[in-house]
């Protein structure tokens, strides 16, 4: 009778073991969502951190870049490349459809001696006047107008090439010392970073433009697609501030004193 009253106890070791695992469950859940909160708190906050950063690059890009001289210096240079590499092609071509490619380096060196002479000299000059870029490539421009004429003729458009030539130099100092001056100092590496990025793309873009138009017109539409483009790059530079004198003398006060 006694022993049909007894109850089964329940063993204290496994009730311990239960409340432990409960307890280390509680913890690690608790850990894991506190992580997986933390994680998307620190990610919606990176996010907001790179789009904050994105924003100001493409604001201080926008601000370098649009910017009615800059702009304008800018897409002028461009130009003046694509100009300049469907110049080369010009030549080839010309030097192919004269049977003789010898020709082609022939006019390279004559255009580079031009565009040596003409650096040299106007780097000579004292420039006691006004200095506009806009009058130096209209004057390029008036002399690529020749070549397109010239190309009857290796001595001729030799003359032309080197005339052409002697304002490369000159009018593209010109472009590189306005953009220097219309941009603020802390800045020029990146302005001249990004004339350079215009200038390839420009370059390949001649390349192609004036390769399509010499097969389907003829040689001369070479040196016609450059002047072209340096009659956009004159207008475009219209409004650019000349160089004044003044600029230079204060620049050179600057350097003795310094």
């Amino acid at each position: 009778m006694g022993g049909a009253g007894t109850q089964p106890r329940a063993n204290p070791g496994f009730i311990l073991l239960l409340e432990l695992c409960s307890h280390l469950g509680r913890k690690v859940f608790g850990f894991l969502l506190d992580t997986l909160t933390q994680s998307e708190a620190q990610e919606a906050g990176n996010a907001d951190r790179r789009a904050d950063l994105l924003g100001g690059i493409i604001d201080d890009l926008g601000e370098l870049l649009i910017h009615r001289h800059r702009f304008a210096l800018l897409f002028a240079f461009a130009c003046m490349v694509t100009g300049f590499a469907a110049m080369s092609l010009g030549i080839v071509a010309f030097a192919d459809e004269h049977g003789n490619r010898l020709i082609a380096g022939v006019l390279e060196m004559v255009a580079a001696l031009g565009s040596l002479t003409g650096g040299l000299v106007g780097g000579a000059l004292p420039g006691r006047r006004e200095s506009h870029v806009w009058r130096r490539m209209l004057a390029m421009t008036v002399l690529v107008v020749g070549c397109v004429f010239a190309t009857a003729s290796v001595v001729a458009l030799s003359v032309m090439m080197f005339a052409a030539g002697a304002l490369i130099a000159p009018t593209i100092g010109a472009i590189y010392e306005r953009l220097g001056v219309v941009t603020p100092a802390a800045a020029r590496t990146e302005i001249f970073g990004w004339m350079l990025s215009g200038g390839m793309i420009g370059s390949a873009a001649g390349s192609a433009i004036a390769g399509a138009l010499v097969e389907s017109f003829g040689v001369r539409y070479a040196w016609v697609l450059m002047a072209g483009l340096a009659l956009v790059a004159t207008v475009s530079v219209l409004g650019v501030p000349p160089h004044r004198p003044a600029e230079s003398a204060d620049l050179e006060g600057a350097a003795v004193t310094a």
